[in-house]
């Protein structure tokens, strides 16, 4: 029974700061190949780092292409508005999965008195 507790409790740890099926809006940014993040008012939350071989579900996230997108960089990098589920790292910021992915127009994004505008 000891041995159940103790694994129960390590199990409950390594899970600690990870939020579920949680949804967050916020401005979308990829201002270089390999380089996405989404910033709510609660921080920015890393999805994706150039040379880091992680995909938390990058292919749920629509083509930028005809969208709402302000393109700042060649190779149509900028960035957007939009709504992304999935699970979050409170501690690391780091997005561990993307579950849904919904665009929103920009208009949305700069309404919110709790988002600073992309630089």
């Amino acid at each position: 029974m000891r041995r159940i507790a103790l694994a129960v409790l390590f199990a409950a740890q390594a899970c600690a700061g990870a939020a579920l099926a949680e949804t967050r809006c916020g401005w979308v940014v990829n201002p270089t190949p390999g380089n996405w993040w989404l910033t709510d008012s609660k921080g920015e939350w890393i999805m994706m780092t150039q040379g880091v071989d992680r995909d938390p579900g990058m292919d749920r996230i629509p083509d930028t292409a005809g969208r709402n997108w302000v393109e700042t960089n060649s190779g149509g990098h900028g960035y957007g508005c939009g709504c992304m589920g999935g699970a979050y790292d409170a501690k690391t910021k780091m997005v561990t999965k993307i579950a849904s992915f919904a665009w929103k127009p920009l208009s949305a994004c700069r309404k919110d008195k709790g988002l600073k505008a992309p630089e």
